[in-house]
Formats: structure tokens, sequence, C-alpha cells
């Protein structure tokens, strides 16, 4: 292909693409949410603020059982004369893990909490406004989990590679 032409099938690509993402981002001015839509998503704010609820309350066990690994670790430590495997584990830096856990827990049930509230307004009062607000709380949830599964997925492959390669230093 010669190369003057090139530029011109990358400039009609780009264009391309840039119609189709704006087509994508754009507003819809009819869309239209039917009395299933909104029997769905009434169902939808129900499971969310279940789910939550539950979210909270293993923040809280998470949070509370940081503390009560840290004061039994502290404790062990004392009286066995930090000898063992109590000596290895620091009760604050024990404590610091489980609280940050838990904050890293926290973010994602309160895009749903918040979901589930303005879903629920939504629903009741039929306010597009809040609709709106729902959604982009959703949205900020699936942004998390999906920016956090990257994180993980980074981390294993890291884990993966290094272990690979003690294993062939190893040999």
């Amino acid at each position: 292909m010669p190369s003057s032409l090139t530029p011109n099938i990358k400039a009609k690509n780009m264009e391309t693409n840039q119609q189709e993402i704006s087509e994508i981002i754009q507003p819809v001015t009819t869309l239209q949410i039917t009395p299933d839509a909104v029997s769905h998503l009434a169902v939808a704010a129900r499971w969310s603020k279940f789910l939550s609820i539950m979210g909270f309350i293993g923040a809280g066990f998470l949070v509370l059982l940081g503390l009560a690994l840290s004061v039994f670790f502290a404790t062990v430590g004392r009286e066995l004369g930090n000898i063992g495997p109590a000596s290895l584990i620091s009760p604050g830096l024990l404590s610091m893990i489980y609280f940050v856990l838990a904050a890293i827990i926290i973010w994602p049930v309160i895009y749903l909490n918040n979901f589930s509230n303005y879903a629920t307004r939504a629903v009741k009062s039929g306010n597009t406004e809040q609709l709106t607000k729902a959604v982009c709380n959703l949205k900020r949830l699936f942004l998390f989990m999906g920016i956090t599964t990257i994180i993980i997925l980074a981390v294993y492959l890291i884990l993966i590679v290094a272990i690979v390669v003690a294993g062939s230093m190893l040999m």
C-alpha cells in the first residue's frame, strides 16, 4: 500500500471510531423506561440494599477482627516472652492490614448503597434525576471493581513471574 494513502486511511479510521464513540456517549433522548424496567430496577434496588448492608457488616467485622487479633497477638507475645510465631507479627501492623482491607471493601459498598437509595427514590417518585444518580453510582461501583480486578490480576502475574524465576534459579 502506498505510504501517501496510509494517513488518509488512518484519518478515516479515527473519524469512524470517534463517530462510534460519540454515538455511544451521546444520550439517547428517545430512551423510555418501561414498567417492566421500573419493576426490575425496584428488585435490583432491594437486593443491592441487602448486599450493601451485608458489606457494611463485613467491613465492621474486619475492623473488629483486626482489633481482636492485635490484642491476642500482643497478649500471647507478652506471655510467651516474644518467642514463637506470635513474635513474628506486629500487632499494630496486623491491625493496620485489617483496617486497610476494611477501607478497600467499604468504597464499593458505599456506591452500592447509594445506588440502592437513589434507585428506590427514582422508582417511588418517577424522578429522572434520581435515576441518573443511581446509574452514576452503579457506574462508579463497576469502575472500582474493574480497576481492582486489573490490579489483582497484575499482582498475580507479577507473583507468577517471580515464582517461575525463583524456581528456575533453584534448579
